[in-house]
């Protein structure tokens, strides 16, 4: 399978889920921060406005117990205000991937594996935000910042839960299908206009009055306007709809090899076989086989003769230009000869075993062996491939191709096993990986693959190399 140059990647690999997102800026997601921050004040002051009506509602003669009620009055509220809030915010966390102020941005958490939003991943990245921008005493917000990576403009806790920011209001939202292009497929091209056909000097096929192509007041093929002229009546039975008539053949002669009958295949057409032609002369002389082939027998006295070449036919009513057609013209046929020698039998070369080589056929397969990624990502297997969280070229798979694999856990080495076609199925290989490689065949225990050999796979098995695993699907 081959990647596409529009498919989405960073540092961790490719992500096609992701087509037709637009990555948040890093001046967005500042923006959202602060955003968040004056919601946040806004909320509180509005939170302890109860409170602070309570008390001015309150003269200095109050007493304790009344002082007491409207504290309780005004904690109530601003406790209620808070509680609204923190719904309210918990559900745009999770039903939406976001916070109350970056939401007003077109801000959204989307998971890099499926496009759609995680509501856990992003509670994970923002509770794992906190936790350690808590612990550092506020040092480790310029985490946010500088370790965002270019690509996809995630930072460390992007990149820990596996989520990207993206603005749903430059690019795809969560949900919407991706645009076709973005996939890397070509749009489709409009389908050609359609164009009126006629034969020459016949009426239009599309119905009375609309004029042929070549016909006075009609279009040329390539769409250039005629002149009216008249045209000249058909002239040969070619030129119209009815069909020609088959002239009368030639009463055959007496004399001796005489070609054959009229009505023979083998015959040549006679002068009239195509209306407005005829046919070439016969030449006075055929050369004889010992005049081709000194030395050779003499045969008995049979002439062939050649094959006569008609004339090419006129189409009066063809295209008119305003050009003359020109005049064809052909060469003097050459004269058929006889080979009068012996034919010989083909000689086959001995094959060892019995039989001939060149008789037997080869089975050639057309199957096509897939695998398909546990993340539904299917790739054809049609040449050694090499996978890993980022492969490079080894001693003896210099030809293989390079397919990363995204794995946030690192549980894939960097070049972490090699898989070729193997008939209906694959072969895979550990190269030397960290965590091993193990297979399992259809009704099969798993088995840990030993580095260096090679294990076929049938269509069905299973393969598992680290965290991440394959099967095995045939074409």
């Amino acid at each position: 399978m081959t990647m596409s140059a529009s498919i989405p990647a960073d540092d961790t690999g490719h992500h096609p889920a992701l087509a037709g997102y637009a990555p948040a800026s890093t001046g967005e997601r500042i923006l959202g921060y602060l955003l968040d921050a004056v919601v946040g004040g806004v909320i509180g002051f509005i939170a302890f406005v109860p409170l602070f009506a309570a008390l001015l509602s309150l003269g200095g003669s109050s007493s304790s117990d009344e002082v007491g009620g409207a504290l309780s009055i005004g904690l109530v509220g601003a406790i209620a205000v808070n509680v609204v809030f923190c719904v309210l915010a918990l559900y745009v966390l999770f039903a939406k991937g976001s916070r109350v102020g970056a939401i007003l941005l077109g801000l959204q958490n989307v998971d890099v594996q499926t496009g759609r939003v995680s509501g856990g991943k992003t509670f994970l990245k923002y509770l794992l935000q906190s936790l350690v921008i808590g612990l550092t005493l506020g040092l480790g917000a310029i985490l946010l910042v500088a370790t965002i990576r270019p690509g996809l403009g995630r930072n460390w806790f992007d990149r820990a839960t596996g989520v990207v920011v993206i603005n749903n209001r430059r690019g795809r939202k969560p949900g919407a299908p991706a645009a076709e292009t973005a996939t890397g497929v070509p749009e489709r091209m409009p389908p050609p206009a359609i164009q009126q056909v006629a034969f020459p000097g016949s009426a239009s096929p599309f119905g009375q009055g609309a004029p042929a192509i070549g016909a006075p007041g009609g279009v040329a093929s390539g769409g250039m306007p005629l002149p009216s002229a008249p045209q000249p009546a058909p002239v040969s039975p070619l030129d119209s709809w009815q069909p020609a008539t088959r002239p009368s053949a030639p009463a055959p002669s007496n004399t001796p090899f005489a070609p054959s009958p009229p009505n023979s295949p083998f015959a040549p057409p006679s002068a009239g076989g195509f209306p407005g032609t005829s046919a070439p002369s016969a030449s006075p002389h055929s050369p004889s086989p010992s005049e081709v082939f000194p030395g050779a027998p003499v045969a008995p006295a049979f002439d062939v003769g050649y094959v006569a070449q008609p004339a090419a036919p006129s189409f009066p009513n063809a295209l008119d230009f305003g050009v003359p057609a020109p005049t064809p013209t052909f060469a003097e046929p050459a004269p058929l000869v006889r080979d009068m020698r012996p034919p010989q039998e083909p000689v086959s070369a001995p094959v060892a075993g019995g039989g001939n080589e060149l008789d037997r056929t080869l089975a050639r397969s057309f199957t096509t062996v897939r695998i398909r990624v546990d993340n539904g990502e299917v790739l054809d297997i049609d040449t050694p491939v090499l996978l890993g969280r980022n492969p490079g070229q080894l001693p003896g798979f210099e030809s293989a191709r390079l397919i990363p694999v995204a794995d946030l856990a690192r549980s894939i080495s960097k070049t972490h096993l090699a898989v070729g076609p193997d008939g209906a199925g694959v072969w895979v290989e550990d190269l030397n990986s960290m965590n091993g490689v193990r297979v399992t065949v259809p009704g099969g225990a798993p088995t840990k693959a030993i580095v260096g050999q090679r294990y076929p796979v049938p269509p069905g098995g299973r393969v598992e190399f680290g965290d991440r695993s394959f099967v095995v699907v045939a074409g």
